[in-house]
Parts: structure tokens; sequence; C-alpha cells
């Protein structure tokens, strides 16, 4: 152990114990690196986990409209399957956007990584768009093989080989419920997304979506029939709001 001398004012004599007062800083130094290392491996390793997921997985999708209410309203959040493909009359699904907005590696990682710290809440170049940019929630009515046609905001379908048509709710494994509002006196019907639409068939790969808001929702109506490729996952649960926990 080194010891240095200094000599204070009056003669007095002072002992340092220096070298072991730098050995133990420097140790602490290192224990404080060391921390900072560990949190910063912690955070990346979470990161890359995550944006693992997201891209071949699981993908977490905030509904942002009332196209889908009752059941998915907006500020809901949902986990669609990027695997899933089976897709069945109730399922809800997200779609292709119809005009995909380009933007660049730099801001995809941007967005990825705002949105890994903000819980999904935040992106700040794709937070604002219009309409059709962004991949939409819709369920499945039609599937391949029904002939089907709208009356009132409800479907009603005949199955492949089935004689007769029967509603859009007998059909479909998974319950699920929609809003449709009474016009009110002296609206024009023109105005809005129809509530009829006329009998058609859906070939192999077709698929007739529509949102649950019957009256406020772009689907099948507007679009016409969409394609498997048009579908990008399957949504298997809602787990925001925590109090709405649910398997979609």
């Amino acid at each position: 152990m080194q010891r240095d001398r200094y000599t204070l004012p009056g003669g007095r004599r002072e002992i340092h114990l220096s070298s072991t007062l730098y050995d133990l800083s420097y140790e602490i130094k290192r224990a404080h690196q060391h921390r900072i290392l560990t949190v910063i491996m912690a955070v990346v390793s979470v990161f890359v986990a995550v944006t693992l997921i997201t891209t071949f997985w699981l993908l977490p999708v905030r509904q942002t409209s009332v196209s889908m209410e009752p059941d998915i309203a907006p500020g809901s959040h949902v986990l669609v399957s990027l695997v899933e493909k089976k897709l069945v009359r109730g399922s809800v699904v997200l779609l292709k956007p119809l005009h995909p907005r380009r933007e660049t590696v730099l801001i995809r990682f941007i967005n990825r990584v705002c949105l890994f710290f903000t819980a999904q809440q935040y992106t700040p170049f794709s937070r604002r768009s219009h309409m059709g940019e962004h991949d939409v929630l819709r369920r499945v009515v039609g599937v391949p093989g029904d002939t089907l046609y709208l009356r009132d905001y409800i479907a009603f379908i005949r199955p492949s080989g089935e004689r007769h048509f029967l509603t859009e709710f007998e059909l479909s494994p998974r319950p699920y419920n929609v809003t449709i509002m009474a016009a009110p006196a002296g609206w024009e019907n023109a105005v809005g997304v129809s509530g009829t639409t006329e009998t058609v068939t859906l070939g192999d790969g077709e698929y007739f979506v529509l949102g649950d808001n019957r009256r406020a929702s772009l689907d099948s109506r507007v679009w016409g029939i969409v394609g498997a490729d048009d579908i990008t996952a399957c949504a298997v649960a809602l787990y925001y709001p925590f109090s709405r926990v649910r398997r979609l």
C-alpha cells in the first residue's frame, strides 16, 4: 500500500491512502459501467426479439376508426398472427392497404423504435394518414363457394352445396356483434355505404369482408371481393383495454 504524505499549514502532516482510494474508485467505476452495459444489452435484446416476433409471427395493431364497433372500439389493441391463414366465417383479418405509403428504411426503423418504447402508441412519421394508406381490420363474412347478398346491412349466405340462405350469425362459428343504427327521418339511402347488395358467388381464394359498424365502414361493398393475397394476417386476440381482453 502506497502512502502519500502532505505537509499542511502549521507544519502538521496528513497521510492519504491514495492507491487504495484510486483502486476503490476504479472498481466502482467499472461496476457502474458494467451495469450500464448490461441494461443497454438487455434493452437491445428485447428490441431485437420484439422486432423479429412482430415481423414474422405476431403483430400488434391499434384500431383507430369506428369501423369495427362495437367489438373492436377505437383505441383497442389487437394481436394478429402473420402465420395463421385458416380463415372461417367470422374471422377478423388484417388487409393490405389500398394505397400503401412508401417509407424509407430509416423511417421504418424510427417508427419501430418509437412503437417499442411507447407500447405501440406513437409513430412520428405514420400517425396521420389518408384513407387507405394503412392496413385495416375487417371481418370475413363470406368464404370461397358462398353465394351471398346483403339486406338491411345483414348478410344472407348460401354455402356451397346448400339450398337455403341463412344469416351470417347462424353460419359463423364465432359470435360477434354489429352496429346498425337506424337512419334518421328523411335520410337519403344513397348517402353512405349501402345496406343492400346484389347476389354474388365467391370463387376460389375469394372473400367477402365487412366492418362490424355497417353504416360507417368501407369494405367489400365499396372495394369488391378481396383475394387471399390481400389478407395479411388473422386476428387472434384483443389485448387492450385489459377489461375487454378476449380471443377473436
